[in-house]
């Protein structure tokens, strides 16, 4: 924690050093699945990227009666069949339509706050851990605006409840950082 602290802590201060280009810290959070997206553009009109959200979930088969990930079509929460009102509901109610995923939400919603920000290219991402919803879109974010420098917490922590979707993001993550500029850090240290 004291590494990733001084690191943000650098990128926050030595800019200060060179020629100012704004006035103020700008800071974007991004609601992306399951969690949040950073960007943080400093005075100096450097950027950095903190975690990414969900690659595109438009079409895959998630976890039915998942908010935001396929639920079935009149199906509130999961369970009952599709078309039908949940159970307990009035049964003269009509079936709810299929919910629509749309196709590269956190995508769509990363680049649009990047454009905002003026941002062609990150200085730094950072990827706080390897969970489908950190890491799963880093390589498309990255497609877009490349990054300078990847920060994360280097290989895989034994997790024995990890499961296959978080497993095969960060597989897929370490494998698109393999030959980037990179930047591990020990957590707790």
């Amino acid at each position: 924690m004291r590494v990733l602290s001084a690191l943000l802590s650098l990128f926050l201060v030595l800019p200060f050093a060179s020629t100012q280009v704004s006035d103020t810290l700008d800071i974007w959070v991004i609601d992306v699945e399951g969690g949040k997206a950073v960007i943080v553009k400093n005075p100096a009109g450097q950027a950095m990227m903190i975690d990414g959200g969900m690659p595109d979930m438009a079409g895959r088969g998630a976890a039915p009666g998942t908010p935001g990930r396929g639920a079935a079509p009149g199906v509130a929460g999961g369970g009952g069949v599709a078309g039908t009102p949940p159970q307990g509901a009035a049964r003269d109610m009509p079936p709810r339509p299929p919910m629509q995923v749309e196709k590269d939400r956190d995508l769509n919603r990363v680049v649009a706050a990047a454009k905002l920000a003026g941002v062609t290219a990150f200085d730094v991402y950072l990827v706080t851990h390897y969970d489908v919803d950190h890491s799963g879109n880093v390589p498309n974010i990255a497609g877009r605006f490349p990054a300078k420098l990847f920060v994360d917490h280097g290989p895989w922590l034994d997790n024995p409840k990890l499961g296959a979707m978080n497993r095969n993001a960060g597989d897929a993550y370490l494998a698109f950082v393999a030959d980037k500029q990179r930047m591990s850090v020990k957590p707790g240290m």
